[in-house]
């Protein structure tokens, strides 16, 4: 049975190097979280989001989903998630969490549930097969 849509809210940061395009890197969040509100500062992008449903597609798309339920898991602290995704891979409309610091640095994403919401609920949701 699918769970119900957990209400998040979805914190986004990327750092933009001097090598870097800035515009690249915002397609490379937006290609993960496409309703995603994204500012441009001096050496970062920062954004938010509340719809996760493409990053689930593309999760089940790349049948990643036990793996990501075990990573995403893990990396839940004080009922909050917290990961990296790879940069590029994201520009290329892939899911890869980094697990190692790469130089061009990492989109950082902070998930925090409503609170009446649980990030358990949130991980299992996002993580769910298709029925």
């Amino acid at each position: 049975m699918p769970c119900i849509l957990p209400i998040v809210e979805i914190k986004i940061m990327a750092p933009v190097k001097n090598t870097e395009d800035s515009s690249r890197v915002k397609q490379a969040i937006l290609n993960i979280f496409p309703d995603a509100i994204v500012e441009e500062h001096k050496d970062r992008l920062e954004g938010t989001a509340s719809n996760a449903e493409n990053l689930k597609s593309m999760l089940e798309m790349q049948k990643i989903r036990d793996t990501a339920r075990w990573f995403l898991k893990k990396n839940v602290k004080d009922g909050k998630l917290s990961f990296k995704l790879n940069k590029q891979a994201a520009y290329a409309g892939k899911v890869n969490f980094a697990i190692f610091d790469h130089p061009l640095g990492e989109i950082i994403v902070s998930i925090t549930p409503e609170k009446s919401e649980s990030i358990n609920d949130f991980i299992e949701w996002l993580t769910e097969k298709e029925e």
